[in-house]
Parts: structure tokens; sequence; C-alpha cells
């Protein structure tokens, strides 16, 4: 139920500020059915103890979300809204001001579109401009500013389904290990670098850097990037570069757990703890807001990289039952790559611990709950992990 894992996983100043609109407003039930929701609680049980027919419960469950999707919304905050306010605004100006007022405020919304890579909304300025110039010489010059800006925002749509698509292909590599999900990694790398090549575009060169870090980092054995003279070290820098260069664009202020799991990963990889500590200490800091990039780099990765870590370090772990609670919120069912990196950590912790028969058991629930059949790798790494410890 979606309602239930929205409220679970609020954090607490968000839940305590919808905790207080509804007091103040003298929404007692919504308090209380938020507060069910919040522990956990079983309709059955809440219906009872507020006293209401079936109906009436769906209904106020119902009105719940609305208030609880109407609160996160507006507490969402977006250096863009006033732009994106600005841009609704279009019609009135073309319809309803003077000529030359209406061009010029339609140049400098232009300009600030383009400083934050927003090109479905210059579709919209630029048709308004194309429609000011009808007359003009310039007519020319804005249809094909037009014409152009509807190609890149097709590009970025495909440039970001194709991150998708190269991430899930990651996780079955990483499950399987096969020559096969290799060379579909090798054909997405290419579509996403022909996309970067088209427009100058510090979106599209971040997501090419991305994937290609990612090829280095868990594809190749040697770290090498497919057709590229780039290190890993190279575009790690890059997309940091990037990501420091746009302060203000909401797109990268998000991607700061993505860069970290990468560099992360590859200092992991060659085994210097000392130039990934601050990465880990990041990551552990901002684990959920990395958990949620999901749809972008197999992230949960980090779960059992940071395991191994402490491991190697002889470092305890410190994760608690709540923290395994959380965790569990992020994971969708079909996703088998997140649940083997989860299951493997929760293994690991118990191992940690000395607890060697949950540590058994949470491996023989990993193998017993989904299917690996079709990653052979898997099952080998799990079986032997039971047989060494």
């Amino acid at each position: 139920p979606m309602l239930e894992k929205v409220v679970q996983q609020l954090d607490q100043n968000k839940f305590y500020a919808l905790q207080d609109i509804f007091r103040k407003n003298k929404g007692d039930k919504f308090e209380k059915l938020l507060l069910a929701l919040r522990e956990g609680q079983t309709d059955d049980s809440v219906r009872g103890e507020l006293g209401l027919t079936n109906s009436s419960y769906y209904t106020l469950k119902s009105r719940l979300q609305d208030k609880v999707q109407e609160y996160l919304f507006s507490s969402t905050q977006d250096n863009r809204a006033e732009l994106l306010k600005l841009t609704s605004s279009v019609p009135t100006l073309v319809y309803n001001s003077p000529k030359a007022t209406s061009i010029m405020l339609l140049l400098f919304l232009e300009q600030e579109l383009k400083k934050h890579d927003m090109p479905a909304e210059l579709v919209i300025v630029y048709n308004a401009l194309k429609k000011l110039h009808l007359n003009s010489k310039k007519y020319y010059d804005f249809e094909q500013r037009y014409n152009k800006n509807v190609a890149y925002m097709l590009a970025l749509d495909k440039a970001d389904d194709a991150l998708v698509r190269y991430n899930i292909e990651l996780g079955e590599f990483l499950l399987s290990g096969t020559q096969s999900h290799v060379d579909v990694l090798k054909l997405l790398l290419r579509e996403i670098r022909n996309l970067a090549n088209l427009y100058e575009s510090h979106r599209l060169t971040f997501i090419k850097n991305v994937c290609e870090a990612a090829y280095g980092i868990f594809v190749h054995p040697k770290h090498f990037i497919h057709d590229s003279e780039n290190s890993v070290d190279q575009t790690l820098a890059s997309i940091q570069e990037t990501i420091q260069n746009y302060p203000d664009d909401r797109y990268y202020v998000h991607m700061h757990p993505l860069y970290h799991f990468l560099a992360f990963e590859y200092y992991h990889k060659l085994g210097l703890h000392k130039n990934n500590h601050a990465a880990y200490e990041y990551l552990r800091e901002h684990l959920f807001e990395l958990l949620c990039l999901s749809h972008t780099m197999p992230v949960y990765k980090f779960l059992i990289s940071s395991a191994e870590r402490n491991l190697q370090l002889e470092k305890p772990f410190d994760a608690s039952d709540d923290w395994f609670t959380k965790v569990t919120l992020f994971i969708e069912p079909e996703m088998e790559t997140d649940i083997y990196y989860y299951r493997m950590y929760r293994a690991y912790a118990s191992f940690s611990r000395k607890d060697y028969s949950k540590a058994a058991a949470e491996i023989d629930e990993l193998l017993a709950g989904v299917n690996y059949k079709k990653s052979a790798l898997i099952e080998i790494q799990a079986k032997l992990f039971l047989a060494a410890n």
C-alpha cells in the first residue's frame, strides 16, 4: 500500500510537521490515522479504534493521502519553481503585453532556462518568440532554435531512458557475470555517447560520464573504460566538477550521493581504504538519499561493499534492527539485485556479531526467496559464504 509506505518513509521533521497541521486544524482522526500508519497497524485495528465503518474508514484514508501529497509537494524546495511560474505566464506576455516588453522578458527567460537546462520550458519560450517575430527576419532564427530544442528535449529523454536500461543491464551483469550483458552495456554506452556528441549539454555529458565510470569500475577487470582514453579517475573528476559547477541545479543536488557511491566503489575495488574513507562516511550519513537513486545505478551494492570494508578493517557493524527495517521500505520486490545485496549485508552483519546461525539463515532465505537460476555466480558466492563461515 502506497500511503503506508510513504508515511513510514517520512523523516521525523516532516512527520511532526504533519501532526502539527492536523492539531491546529482539529483533524484528530487524521492525526490518529497518520500515527497508526507510521506504527504499521492493520486497517482492521485502526478502523475499530476510530469507530468507523468500512466505507468511512477508506474515505478518511483517501483524504489523508491527498493531504500528505499536498504537504510533500508544498514542502519540496526547488529553485526552478519561479522559472516554472514565469513560463506559465508566457501566453499572457504574448497576448496581453506590449511587443517590446514581451520580447525583452522572453529573452531573459530564455537565458535563465538555458542556464538550468530546462528544454521543455524553452520550447514554450521559442514558440512564443516565433509568434512575436512573424514578420521579422529573426523569425527563422527562432524557428531553428525551437526545432533544435525540441530535438534536444527528445535526446535528453532518450538519454535518461538509456541510463535506466544501462542500470538494469549492469545489475544483471553483477548477478551473472556473463559476456552477453557486457555486449549490451557497450551498445548502450555507444548510444549515450552519440547523444552526448550531438549537443553541447552538461546534462548529457554527465549521464555519459556516469555510465563510463560505472563500466570501468564494475565491468572491466582492469578498470578500463570501453572505447575511451580517459581513466576512471579522470571521469570521476569530471562528474564531481559538473556537480560543483551547477550548485543551483536541483538535478545535480540529488547526484551528490551517486558521485560518492562511484568513488567509494572504485577505491574499494582497488583496496585503497584511506582514499574511500570520506566517501564512506558521506554515504553512511546520506544512505537513504543514495537508495532513492536505485533507478540510476545499482546503489545497493554499497551495502555489501561497506560490509566487506568493515570486515577487512575489523570494524564492527552499527546497523540496528530499526535501520534494517527502514532499508526494507526502499526495496522493490522485483529488483533482484537490490534484494541480493541487502540479504548478503544482513548475513555479513550477523557474521560480524558471531551469530553464525543467523548468517546462515539469511543466506538460506536469500537462495529460497529469489530465483537465481539465471545467476549462477550469485548462488556460488552465497554458498561459498556459507561454507567459509
